[in-house]
């Protein structure tokens, strides 16, 4: 009994450790039905964050905006995620082959990409795309033991 308690307070304090990580000038990522990227410029006692607007939907916004925002609904920027880091070169595929460029990673293994070339063609969407960790391939420098 006392491991599965102990399991418990562990996956708990894990999770609840994300708000309290979080500082003012982090770069975040958050998802109300549009994929945000901000930066946190206060946060309150009640776990309240005040973020400004840098992406929506991967491009630059139209105005400044501002948000309130519940802290542990923020994920944090990171250098990698799930193996995946800046500046990797990642594969996807959403009916189309995509090769693209990782340009930032948040601790939610959100990826956010830049395609570069679409059915090995060379493409300018004009904006950053946002995938799950578990969706890309990474880039191998090795040789192909498994393709057999």
């Amino acid at each position: 009994m006392s491991f599965i308690l102990t399991a418990f307070v562990s996956t708990f304090m894990v999770l609840s450790a994300s708000a309290s990580d979080l500082n003012t000038g982090d770069i975040v990522y958050a998802n109300n039905g549009n994929h945000l990227v901000a930066k946190i410029e206060r946060i309150f006692d009640n776990k309240i964050a005040e973020i400004r607007l840098i992406l929506l939907n991967g491009q630059t916004p139209d105005s400044d905006g501002t948000y309130f925002w519940n802290c542990k609904k923020l994920s944090k920027a990171s250098i990698c995620t799930d193996g995946i880091c800046t500046g990797d070169i990642v594969y996807g595929n959403n009916g189309s082959p995509l090769v693209g460029e990782v340009k930032r990673t948040f601790e939610n293994s959100k990826v956010e990409i830049e395609w570069i070339s679409r059915r090995g063609k060379p493409v300018n969407f004009n904006r950053l795309y946002y995938w799950d960790s578990e969706k890309l391939a990474l880039e191998s420098s090795g040789p192909c033991s498994s393709c057999n």
